[in-house]
């Protein structure tokens, strides 16, 4: 009579390990080898997609309105400054040069400033300077950009391109008040904050 499942034989019954079949030879009788590769790389893939997703999360846009397109191609990012929690970038250099605000993306909230030509001066409605006043959150002075109006059912992106723009001086810029449609005020600061 043979032992009870989990004891140890019965003298006697021995009963030698039987060999894999020639149909059955080159697999594991535990798992497969290939299927155990598969499922860890797999695993190591969802993994990895996962990282760069996290990690490219601060670069997704909830949404926009672009007013123009930059016939320069020198486009510069400037976020608002952090606040309650809220995602900000984080103050962006610009070069001296004449800029002008040619879109918003939003969360958090970023103008796009175009490189651009000065204007034609104040008598043609296009300042080459807007200083609007001293001192601001974490900086030393708000100078003023223009937002070209967008023209009725068109796409910005597609749009006029930007002509002109006012100049600002070599430094770290935040985005400052966005409520004027057709100016757009920078917080500028010497030294990054």
């Amino acid at each position: 009579m043979p032992a009870p499942a989990g004891a140890p034989p019965a003298p006697g019954d021995h009963h030698p390990p039987t060999r894999p079949s020639a149909g059955r030879r080159g697999r594991c009788l535990r798992g497969s080898r290939p299927a155990r590769r598969t499922l860890a790389a797999a695993g190591a893939t969802i993994a990895l997609t996962g990282l760069f997703a996290v990690a490219d999360a601060g670069a997704a846009r909830a949404g926009g309105v672009i007013w123009a397109s930059c016939p320069s191609g020198q486009v510069s990012e400037v976020s608002v400054p952090a606040s309650d929690g809220a995602p900000a970038t984080g103050a962006t250099w610009l070069e001296a040069g004449y800029y002008a605000h040619i879109a918003t993306f939003w969360r958090p909230v970023t103008a796009l400033l175009c490189r651009t030509e000065a204007g034609r001066g104040v008598d043609a409605g296009e300042p080459t300077f807007r200083f609007e006043h001293q001192g601001c959150p974490g900086g030393e002075a708000t100078f003023g950009v223009p937002r070209p109006a967008l023209a009725d059912g068109a796409n910005g992106a597609a749009g006029p391109p930007v002509t002109w723009g006012t100049y600002l001086p070599d430094g770290w810029y935040d985005l400052g008040d966005t409520g004027n449609p057709a100016w757009t005020s920078v917080c500028w600061s010497s030294f990054k904050r």
